[in-house]
């Protein structure tokens, strides 16, 4: 009875450890697949960055274009920046005059 079922224990533990080398096996497998595909779409996206930078080098004359464009907007935009600028101080300057005029009309009036 004994030996059956010390024969038995063995029996079972031979299939769990067959089934846990499996699984560490599967493992190990599936960690490769997996760096293997992040390899894979590594290089996807490397060749599309690549393609898209040779696009850009042969059509350099209309990058050229474009570049001047965004270059005349910037500068249209900070023009804008100091026009309104000047206009709020111009402005701020013709308030500060009437104040100014206020002041001394209510000094006027006092004496």
């Amino acid at each position: 009875n004994k030996l059956r079922s010390w024969a038995l224990f063995e029996k079972r533990s031979r299939k769990i450890l067959k089934k846990l080398v499996h699984r560490w096996t599967h493992m190990e497998m599936s960690g490769a697949v997996n760096k293997w595909r992040d390899y894979v779409v590594s290089q996807r996206r490397n060749k599309k960055i690549l393609e898209k930078l040779v696009h850009r080098w042969t059509h350099m004359e209309l990058g050229g274009a474009f570049n001047k464009w965004k270059e005349w907007k910037a500068e249209k935009r900070r023009n804008r920046k100091v026009l309104d600028k000047f206009i709020m101080r111009w402005t701020l300057a013709g308030v500060g005059a009437a104040y100014n005029k206020w002041m001394d009309w209510v000094q006027f009036e006092k004496n």
